[in-house]
């Protein structure tokens, strides 16, 4: 089943020229949905990053996030990259799936005295955009911003799972990667997610870039790329899952 697993019951948050004329439900089916181009008839959109479904690991018990970072997943379960771009063409909406964080875990909490700070104040409000990476041939590991979606706010999505239908798709090249970038936090990843992988732009080093553990280190290793022409190096790779997808109209609807 996709990961995307509920079809889309909300609005999307603004007012676009492409509209969904298949059910989601369809993803899981054939990796693809119709949409609707204006007058010029329906397009065939294939979804990277289709796949089984999984709960995110946040919930108002107990939520666990992704901060500060650009990922784009590597593998989940059988499917080897994902995110892979398989021909030219646009990316004209992504999806997220959200967890739903507690008050406390958004605004931190009281306790004899002393103050544990929540999501919002150690990292700013939750915010997410889709990437656009090239390979940087020179450098192993290493990959360019090559175009990315504006920043959306996730907090009104909460506990669902949101599309974002672009006003202005973004071009893409075959072997591109599509990757997430999360400026701040974002509920819509998956501890320990079997066979799952994914890239990080962030580097190993006396700090601990690349440990497992939950912990600042990781944070302090890396950081999001926003600047187009930016050239990153993705060295840390972990065995969890960034819940997004992507949708590709390919060149010529071919």
């Amino acid at each position: 089943m996709d990961l995307m697993d509920r079809p889309i019951s909300h609005a999307f948050k603004r007012a676009h020229r492409w509209t969904l004329v298949l059910a989601v439900t369809a993803f899981a089916v054939t990796g693809a949905i119709a949409l609707g181009v204006g007058s010029a008839g329906a397009a065939r959109v294939t979804v990277l990053g289709s796949a089984r479904s999984e709960a995110t690991s946040c919930t108002p018990d107990l939520c666990i996030v992704e901060a500060k970072v650009t990922g784009f997943q590597t593998r989940i379960g059988s499917i080897r990259k994902p995110f892979s771009v398989p021909a030219a063409g646009k990316i004209v909406a992504w999806s997220i799936k959200l967890g739903k964080p507690s008050k406390a875990s958004l605004k931190g909490t009281d306790k004899n005295g002393k103050h544990t700070p929540g999501l919002n104040e150690l990292f700013g409000v939750a915010r997410a955009r889709l990437a656009v990476l090239g390979r940087n041939k020179k450098k192993k590991n290493s990959w360019k911003l090559k175009a990315q979606s504006p920043v959306e706010d996730l907090a009104p999505f909460f506990g669902s799972t949101m599309t974002f239908v672009l006003d202005r798709p973004l071009k893409v090249g075959r072997g591109q990667q599509i990757g997430l970038t999360i400026p701040t936090w974002a509920p819509a990843f998956r501890l320990n997610s079997s066979g799952s992988t994914w890239q990080a732009s962030r580097k190993p080093g006396k700090r601990g870039g690349c440990l497992t553990r939950t912990d600042d280190a990781n944070l302090a290793a890396g950081s999001p790329v926003q600047a187009i022409g930016k050239i990153r190096a993705f060295s840390c790779s972990y065995e969890n899952r960034l819940l997004y997808s992507a949708s590709l109209v390919r060149k010529g609807n071919g």
